[in-house]
């Protein structure tokens, strides 16, 4: 029987997993501040939607969930160490 060689980056798939995870986690953090900057915006006395306020304040407390739940996923397995403040910077020019 003949032996095949597996590559490894097939072996070792977990190091790929854990980026794309702290990736995602940044990728729900943007929209959450995103969803809080428009629910800012419709809040404002010259605007004054409550309505539309009040639904982007969930749907950033749903990304915002969404990203707790990732990160409690990663320190779980163990695989979130070190710093940890590195995976949760959001670009603050994007508001400016």
């Amino acid at each position: 029987m003949q032996k095949v060689a597996i590559d490894q980056k097939w072996i070792d798939i977990t190091s790929g997993c854990v980026a794309q995870t702290r990736t995602q986690i940044q990728e729900e953090m943007n929209a959450s501040i995103q969803y809080l900057a428009m629910a800012a915006h419709f809040s404002q006395d010259t605007v004054n939607r409550p309505g539309f306020a009040k639904f982007f304040f969930e749907a950033a407390s749903e990304e915002r969930e969404h990203s707790m739940k990732l990160i409690e996923y990663l320190l779980m397995r163990g695989e979130l160490i070190g710093n940890v403040t590195a995976l949760l910077k959001v670009p603050v020019s994007l508001f400016v």
